[in-house]
């Protein structure tokens, strides 16, 4: 996170456009509220990194269903909703991941 944080302050004004997208593998973030709950120290520690830099480079995350399981591991952030169309969250024969 340091290093895309490092590489984002270079770029100066106007600020870029900014998409980041993964498994992030922190069911430990309630999304609709931005909590973390649970989880060891090392993981509230990573959950709490993540959401303190989407905020610093205003990024939202974009995906609101389950990505496996109950949990919203697979992550969509953008500083720009404007790119989106439509997402879809589907089951896929490649991954247990959707």
């Amino acid at each position: 996170m340091n290093k895309i944080k490092e590489e984002l302050n270079t770029l100066g004004d106007p600020a870029p456009t900014v998409v980041m997208n993964g498994d992030f593998s922190l069911p430990i973030i309630k999304w609709e509220s931005l909590e973390v709950y649970g989880g060891s120290a090392d993981a509230r520690q990573q959950a709490k990194l993540l959401l303190d830099f989407a905020n610093e480079f205003m990024l939202i995350e974009n995906i609101t269903q389950p990505t496996r399981g109950d949990n919203i591991l697979d992550l969509f952030f953008t500083s720009n909703e404007e790119l989106l169309y439509n997402i879809r969250v589907e089951d896929t024969i490649m991954s247990d991941h959707k």
